[in-house]
């Protein structure tokens, strides 16, 4: 998903065409889920090995983007939410809005 919200906020960038006449919202939307998932990514990236046998959750008190993207506590569903479901969810909207406004339809998209 992280590689294919990049892409698809640049293609919305280059052909807006089919995603209305202003993208500037999808493409901000777009971009905003990209940069919570690489936020995610990056933490974990900087020591996947505090998730092995054996292995202390020292290093997860400071990953706040990754505990809020696995946990289940308040504050993590509100930063899942934030980060990445309402925003799916808007540019849900900013799909169909386009689209009832006569975005050109047969376009594939990735």
């Amino acid at each position: 998903m992280l590689q294919l919200t990049e892409t698809l906020a640049r293609r919305v960038e280059a052909l807006p065409g089919p995603f209305g006449k202003d993208p500037t919202a999808l493409v901000r939307e777009l971009t905003a889920i990209h940069g919570y998932l690489n936020g995610v990514l990056r933490e974990w990236q900087s020591d996947p090995t505090v998730m092995g046998v054996g292995a202390t959750t020292a290093t997860l008190g400071g990953w706040t983007q990754f505990r809020g993207f696995v946990g289940y506590d308040d504050a993590a569903v509100k930063a899942f939410r934030d980060g990445v479901a309402d925003r799916v969810s808007a540019v849900e909207v900013l799909i169909q809005k386009a689209s009832a406004q006569g975005g050109r339809r047969g376009v594939r998209t990735p």
